[in-house]
């Protein structure tokens, strides 16, 4: 080994200072057998961690994807390096999950990393990603159309990821490899520059060189700057938030008015509304309900797992209901519905009761006038009642409307019935016909729970 070359201890010094206090000095490495985990490997032992190593064998090259698998535990079992070591049929779990080969393999090691973690109680996973690494992922992100933070780049460290390579560069790392005469494994699909991220590789970044020899240093000093840029508008969307925001149920509320009087021109709004929706992935229409705030309510926004609606008050986005088939209800007892919701069930005598509970969520309904097994079903089209203190039936619809309920609370809208006829419209209001009278005996008592008030109970 080559102990005082300049670049061994560049390397070296790079990773100490970037890697986080440990405590008993365990770490968890990603070894694939390339140059950048081997370099990591090495330096980590070279510095004096306790190291383990996890190695993931993807069956995507065949004979070579076995080759590597024997050529890290060789390794390892002459370093004294515990290795971890797991198979997946990586293409079957792509097409099972409807993903790329590239983001099942990604879902599939750092869960199975997750695990070993768990098992072993190591705390810190590092992984091998280098600056040039960080260069083309930002590249990637520019050209699929991103925000402030996916220009940032990779971080140096997420949670318990850890990155200490960062700031090494591709041709660094094999010089080290050099120096201290370690081998290595090339994936030659690297070459392929049918894949994105080989082609800027390959194609791309060379011609940037060609523009500017120093231009992946220049883009990682973008990246740093931007880090910081990110994290003030972090801060200033987390003001503005508070200011425009509420949190309700699965989603958030955007108050109209202050949305107005916000003092921001309009490619701050549009920003700013891009950071306020980003989990609920609304970005690709973005423009159309930025546009909304400036019309008449009652705009609707949809994607598979959410909805936007927008009213006289602002913006409601909430999850996407679960809707259910007709499913059977004890006379007494406690039923967790599709959504959620806790129903709990009471069956009394009526000399029990003591006040007739006056709460939206709970019903209170005469038991003798239950006439075959009690359910409980999403709302559908055509659903009619007698809503108590009302002549004649109405259509839940017609009922839900003249409430002023949102699209969301519509969709949500679950019944109570006693075979084909609704008891309970639940949260809302009773069936008529089944209200407890004078005669009544025997009532049942259902009460609605849903999850949000679940958790503020507990």
């Amino acid at each position: 080994m080559h102990k005082d070359c300049p670049i061994t201890q560049k390397v070296l010094s790079v990773i100490r200072n970037a890697m986080p206090e440990t405590g008993n000095g365990r770490v968890l490495v990603a070894l694939s057998g390339g140059a950048d985990s081997m370099c990591l490997l090495t330096a980590l032992l070279r510095l004096g961690y306790q190291v383990e190593a996890a190695h993931c064998n993807f069956h995507l090259r065949g004979i070579h994807s076995d080759n590597d698998a024997r050529f890290v535990q060789q390794h390892c079992e002459l370093q004294n390096v515990k290795l971890h070591l797991t198979d997946f049929n990586t293409t079957h779990e792509a097409e099972l999950h409807g993903e790329s080969i590239e983001m099942a393999a990604r879902r599939l090691r750092y869960a199975w990393f997750e695990d070993v973690m768990q098992t072993t109680g190591i705390r810190i996973l590092c992984v091998a990603h280098h600056l040039n690494d960080n260069t083309e992922t930002m590249l990637l992100n520019l050209t699929r159309g991103t925000g402030i933070r996916g220009l940032t780049g990779m971080s140096q460290q997420h949670k318990h990821i850890v990155r200490p390579m960062l700031m090494l560069t591709r041709q660094e790392v094999e010089n080290f490899l050099k120096e201290e005469g370690i081998d290595f494994v090339t994936d030659h699909t690297n070459t392929d520059t049918r894949f994105r991220r080989n082609k800027i590789r390959h194609e791309v970044l060379p011609l940037l060189r060609s523009l500017n020899p120093s231009v992946d240093q220049a883009i990682a000093d973008t990246m740093r700057h931007l880090s910081g840029t990110a994290a003030l508008a972090d801060y200033a969307v987390h003001q503005l938030r508070d200011r425009i925001c509420q949190k309700a149920g699965t989603g958030i509320d955007i108050d109209q008015t202050a949305w107005q009087h916000l003092p921001l021109p309009a490619e701050g709004r549009e920003a700013l509304l891009h950071e306020l929706l980003a989990p609920y992935r609304f970005s690709p229409i973005l423009s159309d309900i930025l546009k909304s705030f400036d019309r008449e309510p009652g705009a609707v926004f949809e994607n598979d797992e959410y909805i936007a609606t927008h009213t006289h008050k602002g913006l409601s986005i909430r999850r996407k209901p679960t809707r259910f088939a007709a499913m059977p209800l004890p006379e007494s007892g406690t039923v967790i519905l599709p959504d959620g919701t806790r129903l709990r069930l009471l069956s009394l005598e009526r000399n029990e009761l003591q006040d007739i509970p006056r709460s939206a969520n709970t019903a209170c309904i005469d038991a003798e006038k239950v006439t075959s097994e009690l359910l409980c079903r999403s709302t559908t089209k055509g659903d009619r009642f007698r809503p108590f203190g009302m002549h004649g039936t109405k259509l839940v619809s017609d009922y839900l409307t003249d409430r002023k309920r949102s699209r969301i609370e519509k969709m949500a809208a679950q019944v109570v019935c006693d075979g084909a006829h609704i008891a309970w419209l639940i949260g809302e209001r009773i069936d008529d016909r089944y209200a407890i009278t004078a005669d009544t005996r025997r009532v049942i008592i259902i009460r609605a729970e849903n999850p949000d008030e679940m958790e503020q109970t507990q």
